[in-house]
């Protein structure tokens, strides 16, 4: 899922995690990526909550910046509205890439927070 990072110590963590990845790509598809409050002030950072695996395909490092998040029926009705949505109207519901990856820190604000009371 999406991870809010809001202090340098978390965006420290977030780095530190990622610092032995030597693809480029991959490193710059996982970036956070900010958001912009209304007023324009950035307000945080969002990352998508990945890891690295190795051959045994489990976490290489244990002390990862976040709680990973077990997939489950929620999330798969989620994709599935998702999807619907996509399919009737011909247009993506978050703001995504031609990968269907985020487009902004802002589209990743829109879904951490989907169903909550907006920021003032």
């Amino acid at each position: 899922m999406i991870e809010r990072i809001e202090t340098e110590e978390q965006l420290e963590e977030f780095n530190k995690y990622w610092e032995g990845e030597h693809d480029k790509d991959i490193v710059a598809k996982f970036a956070p990526k900010l958001y912009h409050g209304h007023d324009g002030i950035m307000k945080a950072r969002y990352a998508v909550k990945s890891f690295h695996t190795g051959k045994d395909g489990k976490p290489v490092d244990k002390r990862l910046p976040y709680e990973l998040v077990r997939a489950s029926a929620s999330i798969d009705a989620w994709a599935l509205g998702v999807l619907v949505f996509t399919l009737l109207t011909g247009e993506t519901l978050i703001p995504s890439s031609r990968d269907d990856d985020c487009a902004s820190g802002n589209a990743m604000h829109l879904v951490k927070s989907w169903g909550t009371r907006p920021e003032v």
